[in-house]
């Protein structure tokens, strides 16, 4: 009998631990959507159009201003002194001046030219090229 009631109290002990934890994530994961901006301004067919964030596609031509999320993972070929805040993506509270002439790295997150998704445009402007949207992102 013993043996019963430890064997219940430790399921019932490990059902409550699960389910917090569960909640904890879920509450975490809708945080996230917080970071993906409604209306990202792009380039489409040689056209300046606003679209919703979540209708992006690899291959857009994506226009980011300062105070605007960086809607994907965007590698970045024309900057005017654009600087990208990854605090949210790396805990680094430095912004990093976007480089497009900065060459390769090995590990993509070292690269000066590219922004994620989810991280903040700081100062300036630039145009990149959106290589990864949705949950293909480093962060997704």
């Amino acid at each position: 009998m013993y043996l019963g009631a430890v064997l219940a109290i430790v399921t019932l002990a490990t059902g409550i631990f699960s389910y917090m934890q569960a909640s904890k994530s879920a509450e975490m994961m809708s945080q996230f959507e917080n970071f993906i901006p409604p209306i990202a301004n792009v380039i489409r067919d040689g056209k300046t159009c606003q679209i919703e964030a979540r209708m992006m596609v690899p291959g857009d031509i994506v226009i980011i201003g300062v105070g605007e999320n960086i809607p994907s993972d965007t590698v970045i070929f024309e900057s005017k002194e654009m600087k990208v805040n990854n605090a949210s993506l790396t805990g680094e509270p430095i912004d990093i001046l976007m480089d497009p002439e900065a060459p390769p790295k090995d590990f993509i997150m070292e690269a000066q030219n590219t922004c994620f998704f989810g991280t903040s445009c700081s100062a300036g402007k630039g145009k990149g090229v959106a290589i990864k949207t949705g949950d293909r992102t480093v962060i997704g």
